[in-house]
């Protein structure tokens, strides 16, 4: 069948070799579209299976776990009391995730944390977010009244993927403190 599909197209999709299958770079282009197209194509099903089971549509959201216990729940608390048979997704991701799934129109809605400048007209700026060093209860800088970012990073850290916003602005402070990234961490979303 691929191949049948290759042929309409007029070129490759895929490249085929003994390790199996790579797209091409128009297999790419090709592969992003029908990514978009069947996401659209399952929430018009969706969507279409509410209506006809006496829902009223579907709202998928992006949104960064973070917010999710408070600002999410309230907003989804409020919808849902106007409009009970609305069908809410929610999908947790990090903030570049969230973008992307917005961006590929795999959610109506993102809510996440920005730190570039938008590509998107249609944003609204909820509140801006305090970032906090979180330890122990018995750890032993606890009862320090002053701490530097430099006493800091000698000590193990849990931080945010590379690519998600919140870390890109403890790099930032960091680089500002002409510090590197502590060494002994653990990635986690």
């Amino acid at each position: 069948m691929l191949a049948d599909i290759e042929e309409a197209f007029g070129f490759l999709l895929f490249e085929r070799n003994a390790r199996g299958m790579q797209p091409t770079p128009l297999g790419t282009a090709a592969l992003a579209y029908a990514r978009r197209s069947l996401a659209d194509l399952t929430r018009f099903a969706d969507d279409l299976d509410a209506k006809r089971r006496g829902g009223h549509g579907q709202l998928t959201v992006g949104a960064i776990m973070g917010a999710a216990p408070d600002v999410l729940a309230m907003a989804v608390a409020e919808l849902k009391s106007e409009r009970p048979l609305l069908n809410v997704r929610i999908l947790g991701a990090t903030s570049d995730q969230v973008v992307q799934l917005l961006h590929r129109r795999e959610v109506d809605l993102a809510l996440g944390r920005l730190t570039t400048p938008l590509q998107y007209n249609d944003f609204e700026p909820l509140a801006r977010e305090a970032m906090r060093l979180v330890v122990r209860a018995g750890h032993p800088l606890a009862g320090k009244t002053s701490l530097t970012l430099a006493m800091l990073v000698g000590w193990p850290w849990i931080l945010q993927p590379i690519t998600s916003p919140a870390r890109g602005l403890f790099e930032d402070e960091l680089a500002r403190a002409s510090l590197t990234t502590p060494a002994d961490i653990v990635e986690c979303a």
